[in-house]
C-alpha cells in the first residue's frame, strides 16, 4: 500500500498560463513549489486557433523566459517555456505527458483562452485526462500553504489525496472532511438520530485514517471534522471558517465526492471557494 513517505516530490511541474497578470498568482505558486521540491518548471503558452496574437509579434520563447526570469529573481529554479496553438485542454495535457509532469498548474484567467480549461465544457476533459494531479491557483503563492483540507468519500482516490497532500506540504496541518447523508436521510430527523449519524460518520474517518498506513507524525498532524449536507456547499463553507488556503480533492470516487468533481458541480465548487485547489488522481487512470 502506498503511504506518504513512498510518493515523490514532482520532478516536472507543469504550468499551464497566457503570461498575462491573472496568471502571475500560478506562476508564484508554481515557483514556490518548485523552490520546495527542486522541480523544474515547465511552462505552456497556448494559443487557440483562430485568436489574434495581437498588434505586435509575440517573442521568441528564449526571450519571454530571460523576462520572466528576471522579473521573477528566479535563477535558481529551473524553467522551460514552451509555445503551442491549438486547443488549450489538450495541448496542456500532451505537454504534461510528454514531459512526465508530477503536477499540472493553472489559474482561472475567465478573459483569456485558457479560461476554458476550468470555467466551461473543457473542465471535465482536463481533470480525467491530465496524468497528473491538477493544481487550480486563486490565492497569492509566494509562501508556502498554513491550512490545508482534505475532502474525503472514505473511498481509495481520497486516501491518494490525502498522502500527497501530507507529502508534498510535510509542515502544513490538515484537516480531514468529510460531507455525509445517508441514502434514506430526509435532514428532518430527530436529534438523537442526526447524532448517530454524526458518531457514525467521524467512526469512518477515523477507521479510514487507521488503514492509511500514516506515520505517528502525519498522523498528529490531522483534524477529523463531518458534517451532514452537500459536499460542495460545506466544503466552501468550512474554507471559509477554517480560513484554509489549499482544498485537496481525490478524484474517480464512487461516493458523494465523485459527484463533486465531474460535470456542473465542479464548476460550481470552483467558482464558490475562494481558496486554491488540487485535484489528485491516480497516474494512469
Amino acid at each position: 500500500m502506498e503511504t506518504p513517505d513512498s510518493l515523490p516530490f514532482p520532478e516536472s511541474i507543469l504550468l499551464a498560463s497566457d503570461l498575462g497578470h491573472r496568471c502571475d498568482r500560478a506562476l508564484d505558486r508554481a515557483i514556490t513549489c518548485a523552490r520546495a521540491w527542486g522541480s523544474t518548471v515547465n511552462i505552456a503558452v497556448v494559443r487557440e486557433y483562430g485568436v489574434p496574437a495581437g498588434s505586435t509579434p509575440q517573442p521568441d520563447a528564449g526571450t519571454l523566459l530571460r523576462e520572466l526570469r528576471e522579473e521573477l529573481q528566479a535563477d535558481d529554479v529551473r524553467m522551460q517555456l514552451h509555445l503551442a496553438e491549438g486547443d488549450p485542454a489538450v495541448q496542456v495535457v500532451d505537454l504534461a505527458a510528454a514531459r512526465k509532469s508530477g503536477l499540472v498548474v493553472t489559474g482561472i484567467a475567465r478573459s483569456s483562452p485558457l479560461a476554458g480549461i476550468l470555467l466551461g465544457r473543457t473542465v471535465d476533459r482536463v481533470l480525467l485526462r491530465a496524468p497528473a494531479p491538477v493544481l487550480v491557483v486563486r490565492r497569492r503563492g509566494r509562501i508556502p500553504y498554513r491550512r490545508i483540507i482534505v475532502a474525503t468519500d472514505l473511498e481509495a482516490p481520497s486516501r491518494l489525496a490525502l498522502h500527497v497532500a501530507l507529502r508534498w506540504f510535510p509542515d502544513t496541518p490538515v484537516r480531514l472532511f468529510h460531507a455525509y447523508r445517508p441514502p434514506m436521510s430526509t435532514g428532518s430527523e430527530p436529534d438523537e438520530a442526526r447524532a448517530e449519524m454524526h458518531a457514525g460518520a467521524v467512526a469512518g474517518c477515523q477507521a479510514f485514517l487507521a488503514a492509511s498506513g500514516l506515520s505517528r507524525a502525519d498522523d498528529a498532524r490531522i483534524t477529523v471534522q463531518a458534517e451532514y449536507g452537500e459536499p460542495e456547499l460545506l466544503l466552501a463553507d468550512c474554507g471559509r471558517r477554517l480560513g484554509a488556503d489549499l482544498l485537496v480533492l481525490g478524484n474517480h470516487g464512487r461516493g458523494a465526492l465523485f459527484e463533486t468533481l465531474i460535470g456542473s458541480t465542479a464548476r460550481r465548487l470552483l467558482e464558490q471557494v475562494d481558496t486554491d485547489v488540487l485535484v489528485v488522481r491516480r497516474a494512469g487512470t
